[in-house]
């Protein structure tokens, strides 16, 4: 899925998160699940992604 030139950042912030919680405590399918919900999230106009902390969406995408 492609990310739009502005929300790059922001992806690569909480993927970055995202990957490495999952690295350690979920599995290969829900850490794809999670990818794919921020993947979304970033294409949504206006992204809600663009206000609030990277640490508190990726905590978001597995509670």
């Amino acid at each position: 899925m492609k990310i739009p030139k502005e929300m790059q950042k922001t992806y690569e912030e909480i993927s970055r998160i995202i990957i490495e919680y999952s690295e350690k405590y979920l599995s290969e399918e829900y850490k794809e699940l999670c990818l794919r919900a921020l993947e979304k999230l970033c294409r949504k106009r206006p992204s809600p992604l663009q206000s609030g902390r990277s640490s508190t969406w990726a905590a978001s995408a597995w509670s």
